[in-house]
C-alpha cells in the first residue's frame, strides 16, 4: 500500500502551542499509512531536536526579515 504523504508546516520550531501540535501529530501519525514531514517558514528551532529523534524530514525556508517589504 503506498503511503499518503503529509506535510506540516509552521511557521518555526520554538517552544509554542501551534509547534507543539505539529510536532506531536508529526510523531504520533501512524507510520504504516502515513509518510509525514515539516515545513519551518523562518527558524528551526529546538523542537526540531524532536523530530530527528523519530527520523521525520525537516524542511526550512530560508527568512530574512530586513528583505521584507510592503
Amino acid at each position: 500500500m503506498r503511503k499518503i504523504r503529509i506535510l506540516q508546516i509552521t511557521h518555526d520550531l520554538n517552544i509554542g502551542g501551534l509547534q507543539r501540535v505539529v510536532v506531536d501529530l508529526s510523531k504520533n501519525l501512524d507510520k504504516e499509512v502515513f509518510q509525514t514531514g515539516v515545513l519551518s517558514l523562518r527558524d528551526l528551532g529546538p523542537l526540531k531536536t524532536e523530530l530527528d529523534e523519530d527520523n521525520i524530514p525537516v524542511f526550512s525556508i530560508p527568512y530574512n526579515s530586513k528583505k521584507l517589504t510592503i
